[in-house]
């Protein structure tokens, strides 16, 4: 990894993990191709101590 990537990896994580505390660190973007299309998917772990109810969890 270079260390632009990894300054830019570690700013995401900051900032997903300031709005959403229940955010894990791991996390994945996928993009899976459709033809002309390549719609991005991203997956989230969360902390379940920060996850309330699975009204949150879906939320």
């Amino acid at each position: 990894m270079t260390v632009s990537g990894l300054a830019a990896e570690i700013a995401t994580q900051l900032i997903l993990r300031a709005s959403n505390p229940a955010a894990s660190n791991g996390f994945r973007i996928m993009g899976p191709r459709n033809g002309a299309a390549q719609p991005l998917i991203v997956a989230v772990a969360r902390i379940d101590c920060h996850v309330r109810d699975a009204q949150h969890y879906l939320g």
